[in-house]
């Protein structure tokens, strides 16, 4: 149940919605795991990693640093990261409709350090947490 919210349908404000079709994303309203598999593929094809610690972002000079209002983020911090992705996110309901606005209240929910490394191994494609 946990992973449920990964197949809600989100319609990306402008802007990340830019971002996400730069990076591959194909239709205007997405799954969550769809967001974060584009999120990931921008990151990679900017290079917008570290070279040396690659679970951080730096992000300042760019696109994503404007969307997040972050120059660099972590993927360790989950919480941190399902905020900046949900502030530029409207959830839908299949007909369509308005369901929420804001972060929902499981947005913060991922404690277990498996599933962390799950989630995050997968948000940055390759990269490989350590």
């Amino acid at each position: 149940m946990l992973f449920a919210f990964f197949f809600f349908q989100f319609k990306p404000k402008p802007l990340f919605l830019k971002l996400l079709k730069f990076a591959g994303a194909p239709k205007y309203t997405l799954t969550m795991k769809e967001v974060i598999f584009y999120l990931g593929q921008y990151i990679m094809s900017k290079q917008l990693y570290d070279e040396k610690q690659q679970y951080i972002v730096h992000c300042a000079d760019d696109l994503l640093g404007d969307l997040f209002g972050e120059p660099s983020f972590s993927v360790k911090e989950p919480r941190k990261i399902y905020s900046m992705i949900f502030r530029n996110l409207i959830a839908v309901s299949q007909q369509g409709k308005l369901v929420l606005k804001d972060p929902p209240f499981w947005a913060g929910v991922f404690t277990n350090a498996k599933v962390l490394k799950a989630v995050f191994t997968y948000f940055v494609g390759v990269i490989q947490l350590t």
